[in-house]
């Protein structure tokens, strides 16, 4: 970056040998930049500069001749990278346990890493920089400040995982203890491939940021046009992770957040500034030691003619100078040579299109002499002029908000503030009609003069005298103060200026003050002077004037010698028409109603609010209900007594009423109610294929009023006992779940219950031997333990176990948990017959296995001559059997193929039994079968596990159910709808309560419009 810097200045001061002055008139304020350079950073990782490159498009403001300071308002592009990398290792202890960010891998296996980060940055901003302009006019440097508001996409990677396979180990992470730490080691391990999005970065997505920056830059013009510099930003990331690291303790003091700089030398070429002028070719001047002759002209002299001072002498009291001159004939700047008391300078611009010089000069006190001289081949032209500077100046008063003398300012307040301007006084004195007053402030800084006063009726002189030693000014000016009160009218109706009618007639009354007379009051209406009286003493106006249908506009207007006051009142005219009901609901005169709530709804015309609207029931007035002024509906809910009730509704307005009366008998009517009694629980089980439902259904006539549903399937037939309310149905079942509804329905309403029966097919048991399991088993054991794997059976009672066809069940036992029948039987020497039969009401199995008791004699001799062998028996029927023998038997058991040593133990396989779901006629149904069995039903789409089926809420005639997903349709059809049933906010009203077996104690209750009907039962009333 140094490198980088050294040489943008070389080149910058080698190219201000060719630089020009500028030209403002030829250049427009418009100009486009380019910029490239050094890409740094200020952050928790060690700094490795790379490159980055930008645009800039901008406009100059205050950009002219002798301005101090101009200002460009531009925009800039800037792309780059910038990197960092350390060369030694950062302890992450700091990072707490639920730490999971990039380097976890690090934290959880070194405990430190070597921090690197690669921040690909696209910045786009908005810059406002500071030109100081005085200088660039006189020398072309160009130094300045800028500072700008930035949107930032950034993301930051880190080189953390070796790819390169060197120093590799099980997670990727590179071996940084393998390695010493320094500069050449660390760079030599990385493999330069920023593949990690850090902390703070999601994985190929940008972050967005906005981040304030400042800068400062160095140019030089080359040019009207053209200019080029160097220039250093440095922007504010105002976060810790710009480099994916935040470190417990910051390295850079003050700075808790990032910082990255752009150190970059730029190219700036302004456009044209359209007027579409160009410079004439410069014609070539004639010798001027040729003769006429051959037609030549002769040479031409240099002119120089002075446009400011326009004498030769002027005086000004402003050290700072605009000198103009014209000069001709000459071919550029270079054969002008200006001189300001005596010392050449080049402080001037000129320009060659039009020929001016024109030159900001700083006069120093007294005389200073300007010397301008043209040259050219011909010759030389030069003309002086002196310019006085007389820096004592003459103070000067200036009245801000008084007349002069001449006028007169006229008032009706008699506290009054002057104020004025001074300059260049070193004292001030403040007369008020010949007196002189020290009540004023002035502030020599800001020149500014104030003082508060108070008037005289009539007319007052006010002087102000400023003093200083090179002269005194004095301002006068004529205050006439009139205590006159202006007249002012107030209307006593209509509120705001607006008032609504529906008389033709109105009367007009307002208050008039400060009136000399009726005749300086007018009063129209609709633009029509109309008459009206006018009491002096009470300043009342009034007046009865007739109105339009619609709008009217009545306007008073009074005037003195004060001034003028006229105000506005605005009637709106409606003719008055009566209001009118339109009854909605009930529609008849008389009606009668099972229900104890009555919907009252009514359209009601020419009626504004619901203030207007009085409902009555039996005489009582009722509150609540709503009233829509758009679509003009009224409704309320009402509760009604059992018997006739009366409901009235009664409107008014301003222009009259209407009434209306209604008579609703209300006969309760009641619900109703269904107890199932069969089947006794929800989700039983039964392996027939009906089922008997029965249930006592109260409140309905006849069995057409009730429905039986099986899976969302009506049933038909069924028989209802009317006098005891006993309903019975046998419905047919599918396998699995089935649904099962009793609705009962009338004209108060309906009742549902529900209840789920699962029916599985009638299945006999299932045997499957444990112990033994080989047929015939030869054994010499006295007893043995025999066990089996049962099926579809609930205890051993279900179990009979045989021996030779005799009944053993003294020691059987079964378990439903594993589905284990056991039980200890004693031996018979010889063939012994086991018969186990297992019942249910689906049937009964049986399985037979035979158990040989082999007597075995075994002389005993001595230990030594004893072996122990393997004997099978003849044919290899049965499992071996481990003997001890004497020696002297063994060959002839050898001969049989008995083996030296005990009989290796074999595990049978065993075939236990397992639940599956299998689809049989469309419907899924949970079933067990044996191990073995299940490749033949896991080829006919059977899975393995109870059938799940989904399940969803609906709501039903008003009740919530729980039915499966297959099951819906049917529901859907009879009006059902997904998901709970909507809760309504039911209507609450006030009732006085009479306590059973104590009436006299009555209690002030608040309840559900619904539970009126119970209450008025008990003699409760509204």
């Amino acid at each position: 970056m140094k490198k980088f810097i050294t040489l943008a200045f070389s080149i910058l001061f080698t190219m201000t040998a060719f630089g020009q002055r500028l030209e403002y008139e030829n250049s427009s304020k418009w100009f486009f930049g380019l910029n490239a350079g050094a890409t740094w950073n200020t952050t928790d990782v060690q700094n490795k500069t790379y490159g980055g490159w930008g645009f800039v498009l901008g406009r100059s403001y205050n950009y002219d001749y002798g301005r101090r300071i101009s200002y460009d308002l531009r925009l800039r592009y800037l792309r780059g990278k910038w990197y960092g990398q350390d060369t030694d290792s950062t302890n992450l202890s700091h990072l707490g346990a639920d730490y999971s960010g990039a380097l976890l891998d690090y934290k959880n296996g070194l405990g430190y890493t070597v921090n690197n980060f690669e921040a690909d940055v696209h910045e786009l901003g908005l810059e406002l920089a500071i030109h100081f302009n005085r200088l660039r006019d006189r020398s072309g440097w160009d130094p300045y400040i800028f500072g700008g508001v930035n949107i930032v996409w950034n993301e930051t990677y880190g080189d953390l995982l070796n790819q390169d396979v060197f120093l590799l180990n099980d997670s990727l992470t590179y071996a940084y203890d393998q390695i010493e730490m320094n500069k050449p080691a660390i760079e030599l391990a990385l493999d330069d491939n920023y593949e990690s999005a850090l902390d703070g970065t999601s994985p190929s997505r940008y972050n967005v940021n906005f981040m304030p920056s400042l800068g400062v830059g160095l140019g030089y013009d080359f040019g009207p046009r053209f200019s080029m510099g160097i220039e250093h930003k440095t922007t504010f990331a105002l976060k810790d992770d710009f480099d994916g690291y935040v470190d417990a303790e910051p390295n850079w003091g003050f700075l808790q957040n990032d910082v990255y700089h752009y150190t970059n030398a730029y190219l700036v070429w302004r456009f044209r500034n359209g007027e579409g002028r160009t410079r004439p070719t410069p014609q070539p001047q004639p010798d001027p030691m040729v003769n006429g002759i051959g037609g030549t002209t002769p040479c031409q002299f240099p002119e120089v003619r002075f446009t400011r001072p326009l004498q030769r002498t002027e005086t000004v009291q402003s050290q700072t100078y605009v000198f103009k001159a014209e000069v001709n004939f000459v071919q550029s700047r270079s054969q002008i040579v200006m001189r300001v008391n005596g010392v050449q300078t080049t402080n001037f611009l000129y320009n060659h299109d039009t020929h001016q010089l024109e030159s900001y000069l700083s006069l120093q006190p007294g005389n200073n002499v300007i010397e301008i001289t043209g040259r050219n081949n011909c010759g030389t032209d030069t003309e002086t002029a002196t310019i006085v500077f007389d820096n004592c100046i003459t103070p000067n008063v200036f009245f801000e908000n008084v007349n002069s003398s001449t006028l007169n300012a006229e008032v009706e307040q008699r506290q009054y503030n002057v104020q004025a301007q001074i300059t260049n006084a070193t004292s001030v004195e403040f007369t008020v009609n010949g007196v002189r007053s020290t009540n004023f402030v002035y502030n020599s800084a800001t020149g500014q003069f104030s003082s508060n006063i108070l008037l005289d009726e009539g007319q007052n002189n006010i002087r102000i005298v400023a003093i200083s030693a090179c002269g005194t000014d004095v301002a006068t000016g004529v205050i006439t103060y009139t205590n006159c009160a202006a007249p002012f009218v107030s209307f006593t109706n209509g509120n705001g200026g607006f008032v609504a009618v529906s008389e033709a007639n109105f009367n007009v009354s307002a208050y008039v003050y400060n009136a000399v007379s009726s005749n300086n009051i007018k009063l129209r209406v609709n633009g029509v002077s109309r008459n009206f009286n006018f009491n002096s003493s009470t300043n009342q106006l009034t007046a009865n004037v007739n109105l339009n249908s619609g709008s009217n506009t009545i306007q008073i207007s009074v005037s003195n010698n004060c001034g003028t006051d006229t105000e506005t009142l605005t009637v709106e005219y409606t003719p008055c028409v009566n209001p009118s009901i339109q009854m909605l609901n009930p529609l008849a005169q008389s009606t009668t109603t099972a229900n104890g709530v009555q919907i009252v709804k009514a359209k009601l015309y020419n009626v504004s609010n619901i203030g207007q609207v009085q409902l009555f029931v039996n005489g009582n007035i009722q509150q609540g209900g709503s009233y829509n002024a758009i679509t003009r509906e009224f409704q309320a809910s009402v509760a009604l007594n059992a018997g006739f009730n009366t409901i009235q509704i009664t409107v008014l307005n301003d222009c009259g009423s209407d009434t209306e009366t209604i008579s609703v008998n209300y006969v309760p009517c009641n619900t109703p109610d269904v107890q199932l009694i069969l089947p006794s629980a929800n989700g039983t089980v039964v392996s027939s294929p009906s089922q008997l439902v029965q249930a006592m259904v109260f409140n309905v006539n006849n069995i057409s009023e009730i429905q039986t549903f099986v899976n969302g399937s009506v049933q038909q037939g069924g028989t209802f006992n009317s006098a005891n309310g006993l309903y019975q149905i046998t419905v047919g079942l599918n396998l699995g779940v089935n649904t099962i509804q009793v609705v009962a329905t009338n004209s108060c309403g309906s009742d549902v219950q529900t209840v789920s029966v699962t029916y599985r097919a009638c299945e006999a048991p299932q045997i499957t031997m444990v112990n033994p399991t080989t047929d015939p088993l030869f054994t010499t054991a006295t007893n043995i333990n025999v066990s089996a794997m049962i099926g579809a059976i609930a205890n051993a009672s279900q179990v009979q176990l045989m021996v030779n066809g005799v009944v053993d069940g003294t020691g059987a036992s079964y378990s439903s948990a594993s589905i284990t029948y056991t039980n200890n039987v004693n031996l018979n020497v010889g063939n012994n017959n086991i018969k186990i039969t297992a019942t249910n009401s689906c049937g009964a199995v049986t399985k037979e296995i035979n158990i040989v008791r082999e007597l075995v004699v075994v002389n005993t001799p001595n230990e030594v001559d004893s072996i122990v062998i393997c004997y099978p028996h003849s044919n290899n029927v049965g499992a071996p059997v481990t003997m001890t023998i004497p020696l002297s038997q063994w060959p002839a058991y050898q001969s049989q193929g008995a083996q030296l040593g005990a009989c290796p133990v074999v595990d049978e396989p065993v075939d236990l039994p397992m639940t599956i779901c299998y689809t049989v006629n469309g419907v899924a149904t949970t079933m067990q079968i044996l191990t073995s069995e299940w490749p033949a039903y896991q080829a006919l789409g059977a899975v393995q596990g109870e059938c799940v089926e989904e399940t969803m809420d609906i709501c039903f005639n008003g009740n919530e159910l729980t039915i499966p997903v297959s099951q819906w349709s049917t529901y859907q059809a009879q009006g059902a709808t997904e998901g709970p049933c909507p809760v309504v906010v039911e209507e609450k009203i006030i009732i006085c309560h009479r306590p059973p077996g104590n009436p006299s104690n009555t209690q002030q209750l608040e309840i559900p419009l619904s539970a009126w009907p119970a209450h008025q039962a008990h003699g409760d009333v509204l």
